[in-house]
């Protein structure tokens, strides 16, 4: 691609063949010394010879991650009280709330007022506006 001479500094990065080459060499040496490392962590096999040192660490092994789990969940589970304590309504809210409940009270209210004069056949103020 060609360089737009209004924005040089958006060029492309060039970096010298040999340069390169030098980088994908050394980086294939690197994953090849990380891959015999990771083999050779993985494929270690102490032997344990002896009953009661197989019996611990089988044991050790199996109750691990029970004991460390329920460590983790005692410290990440949050207070109950805590809890509660966030989820109860500010007083604002409350008279929000309040509010609303009077409006919906009085709505009720005049709706039942109006339903009860139509089933009776009255008209009132109201109604006739």
């Amino acid at each position: 691609p060609e360089h737009s001479p209004l924005w040089p500094s958006l060029s492309p990065l060039r970096f010298p063949a040999s340069l390169q080459r030098a980088h994908v060499r050394g980086g294939s040496m690197v994953f090849a010394a990380m891959d015999r490392l990771k083999h050779r962590i993985h494929n270690f096999r102490m032997p344990i010879k002896n009953k009661r040192v197989l019996f611990a660490v089988k044991t050790l092994y199996f109750f691990t991650p029970i004991v460390l789990g329920t460590l983790v969940m005692q410290v990440v589970t949050p207070d109950p009280a805590e809890m509660r304590r966030r989820f109860e309504p500010t007083e604002e809210a409350l008279r929000v709330t309040e509010a609303q409940k009077a409006h919906l009270r009085a709505t009720l209210l005049a709706a039942e007022a109006a339903a009860a004069a139509a089933s009776s056949g009255t008209t009132t103020e109201r109604d006739r506006t």
